[in-house]
């Protein structure tokens, strides 16, 4: 099901999911709903219930620690990025990290790898 979103919000949404590009942020304050939106996203781009995202093998959750996102953490989310998928879909896989403002400055930089050089 689709979230209440405000019309310009939708509309972006919408557009992003016709036409997706390798990365989107979403941004906004705690408990305003970022991470329902996310599985909303991933769930349309890879052609499943959001519900099910959770039991995808091809979604990856990261989660900020108690010192915040680390370093290895962005090594396995590489290492998941190149995995080979099956399928015929554009999109076959999806990484959502929550709470990257809390990613270390080593994990910010190998973050922006990935960002800069998008697996295939």
């Amino acid at each position: 099901m689709a979230p209440l979103l405000h019309t310009s919000t939708d509309k972006a949404v919408k557009d992003f999911i016709t036409r997706p590009s390798h990365a989107v942020i979403i941004s906004g304050p705690l408990g305003s709903g970022k991470g329902t939106l996310a599985s909303y996203m991933a769930g349309e781009l890879l052609g499943i219930d959001a519900g099910k995202l959770n039991d995808h093998p091809y979604v990856l959750w990261v989660h900020d620690s108690e010192k915040g996102v680390a370093i290895e953490t962005i090594r396995n989310a590489q290492s998941f990025l190149q995995l080979k998928t099956p399928g015929k879909r554009k999109i076959r896989r999806a990484l959502i990290i929550e709470q990257g403002e809390t990613m270390s400055l080593e994990a910010q930089n190998a973050f922006l790898k990935i960002l800069e050089e998008p697996p295939t």
